[in-house]
This record gives C-alpha cells, sequence and structure tokens, in this order.
C-alpha cells in the first residue's frame, strides 16, 4: 500500500516540488515537523511517544491520515481504535462532496468517489464524522473533531486486494494533494 501512497504525495499539484520520505515508527522522532505537512500512517495504531509527537504535529497544524494496517491491534490514537478487517464488496453509498478533501473541484466536478470498489475494509471504532460511506453504514473515510490540524482514518488501503483506490487513483491524488 506504501508505493501508490508515495507517488500520490510526490507528484505536486502546484510547481513546487514535494518531497517524500518511507519512515518506520522508530525513525519519527528525527523528523523536522517543522518541515512537514503530511503524515500517511500505514501500520499498527501509534502509542507511547510516537503517538505523542502525532498529537503535537496535529495541534501545531498538521495533517495525519492513518490506514489500517494487516492486523489490527488494541491500541487507540485520536479516539478511534481498528476492529476486525470485513472481507466482502463494499459500494461505496454516499459521500461528502459539497466541502472538506473529498469536496468538488474548482470547476464544479465531483470527485468519483462511488466508481471506487471496496473489496474489504477494517471497522473502526470512535467518534468520527463520516465524510464517505459505504453501504450498511460502516465508514470508509472518516474525520476526527480536532482543535487545530486534521486527523482522517481511511478504511481501506490503496492495494489492490483491499480496493481500487490506487487503479481508480483519481481520488487518492486528489485527497492527498489537499491534505
Amino acid at each position: 500500500a506504501a508505493a501508490p501512497l508515495e507517488l500520490a504525495a510526490s507528484i505536486s499539484a502546484d510547481e513546487a516540488a514535494a518531497s517524500v520520505e518511507v519512515l518506520a515508527a522508530e525513525q519519527l522522532a528525527g523528523v523536522a515537523w517543522d518541515q512537514t505537512s503530511l503524515v500517511l500512517w500505514q501500520a499498527p495504531l501509534p502509542t507511547g511517544n510516537v503517538a505523542d509527537l502525532l498529537q503535537t504535529f496535529v495541534d501545531n497544524g498538521g495533517q495525519v491520515v492513518f490506514f489500517p494496517p494487516r492486523e489490527p491491534t488494541q491500541a487507540e490514537v485520536f479516539g478511534q481504535r481498528w476492529e476486525a478487517w470485513v472481507d466482502n464488496v463494499a459500494p461505496v453509498e454516499t459521500w461528502r462532496g459539497d466541502a472538506d478533501l473529498l469536496g468538488r473541484t474548482q470547476s464544479g466536478a465531483a470527485l468519483p468517489v462511488g466508481e471506487l470498489e471496496i473489496h474489504r475494509h477494517c471497522e473502526l471504532r470512535g467518534e468520527y464524522t463520516g465524510l464517505a460511506m459505504l453501504r450498511g453504514g460502516q465508514p470508509l473515510l472518516a474525520r476526527v473533531p480536532t482543535d487545530r490540524g486534521g486527523v482522517y482514518f481511511w478504511t481501506t488501503t490503496p492495494a489492490l486486494r483491499d480496493s481500487t483506490l490506487a487503479t481508480n487513483g483519481v481520488v487518492l491524488y486528489a485527497f492527498v494533494q489537499r491534505a
């Protein structure tokens, strides 16, 4: 799942150069947080000092996007916890196209969120605002309320076995660039 995320983050929508680093959780202590705008997290949810680093980053206006790990743990961050993976095709039923990171383009066109195919998703527990929902009421994309910054949870990954986020890359690219 890391390759499509790295690609979406590295292709800048404007003329400015985008720098992308793929790091292990243990390497976060050395990050230049004042030069970082977005963290894409695809690993078990952080705890301890790493969770504290991300909380401070968000408190200072940063954006963090979580994708579920292969094996969910009991860890909780920003009031959220991953539950079990659900293996069934679940179509996207609704999404917020009027605002936030899935909003319409400048020309007024909707992002093709409804065209995404979700082969499996990970259940999410906590208080959030659903920005995209699967049939049956499960979130596909959730936003956690914060005073500053942004915290988002996708309940699937761009891996081919999980979804078409990578192959139908418009939604993923637009989301990452906006974040």
